[in-house]
């Protein structure tokens, strides 16, 4: 049974797709599926049902990709933590950034004045599943303090709604969060966790919020209302949006209006001495905001 059979089983498991799978794996698809034929061969059960060129895992293919991921992932781990120990490990940090983006470029040019060599690769427009095991690290944003080992608390800061100057509640320097129900929003994109946290604190208020522009810019969204086009949830800290003419910011009374920002890893990488003294260094550069 060769490890390259196995990889090519494992991305054809994950995309149910012979053409998709082979496209991703850069080879043709006759000989693609003359592999998987032959592996089902090899071990003597059929891994994926097959209806004309459709294919689907069975339940044999789901218990054998779950042994594969978990070999190949030791597998993978064994060889960073070889070159980690021998000094030869890539100076190279990737990470999914689903919160925090405005913070990032200062946090990376920071760490790079200390460790010159560093690369960095990230993903921030995420659309569909997201493999977390791809990445070092992940930076979102929760409702709520996470506690678990593989998690580490980044920022806590307070959610104040930003409106226009010339709004008749501005006068006011705070609300409660049921004033603003029949208010038109501006948000993030669905798929972003500030999106969920400002909709529960919506729903905790006890209404729905309408949302009339999505953006993942914050500047973008400061510019939306100052021109009178909705109000928004905006971070303290990390968005380093302030009042000015035609912005007002205003605290929320009731409910508490805050949000976590944290970095996590996955329980089953393998995490590389240049990922963990970045992992330290955002902790503490954090802490200074």
């Amino acid at each position: 049974m060769e490890l390259l059979h196995l990889k090519y089983f494992q991305t054809v498991a994950k995309t149910q797709h012979m053409t998709n799978a082979a496209k991703k794996l850069h080879i043709v698809q006759p000989a693609l599926s003359r592999i998987i034929n032959s592996l089902e061969k090899e071990i003597g059960v059929d891994l994926f049902d097959r209806n004309g060129k459709n294919i689907s895992l069975n339940s044999n293919g789901e218990m054998f990709l779950k042994t594969v991921n978990e070999s190949l992932s030791v597998l993978e781990n064994g060889v960073k933590e070889l070159l980690d120990t021998n000094n030869q490990s890539k100076p190279e940090i990737k990470l999914l950034v689903l919160a925090g983006s405005n913070t990032l470029p200062n946090l990376i040019l920071n760490f790079k004045k200390i460790h010159p060599d560093t690369t960095f690769k990230l993903l921030q427009h995420a659309d569909g599943e997201i493999d977390y095991k791809n990445f070092d690290f992940c930076i979102s944003s929760t409702l709520d303090e996470v506690h678990d080992p593989f998690s580490i608390t980044l920022l806590e800061e307070e959610l104040f709604i930003g409106m226009p100057s010339n709004h008749p509640l501005a006068t006011k320097n705070a609300i409660f969060l049921e004033e603003i129900s029949d208010e038109n929003f501006i948000s993030f994109q669905s798929n972003k966790p500030f999106r969920t946290i400002s909709y529960s604190l919506c729903k905790y208020a006890g209404f729905n919020p309408t949302i009339v522009f999505e953006s993942d810019v914050p500047s973008i969204v400061k510019q939306l209302i100052s021109a009178g086009l909705g109000i928004s949830f905006i971070p303290e800290i990390s968005w380093d949006i302030h009042e000015d003419d035609s912005l007002k910011l205003l605290r929320v009374i009731d409910p508490i209006c805050k949000r976590y920002i944290n970095i996590s890893w996955h329980p089953d990488n393998y995490i590389s001495k240049y990922a963990k003294e970045f992992r330290d260094f955002a902790v503490e550069y954090y802490s200074m905001l």
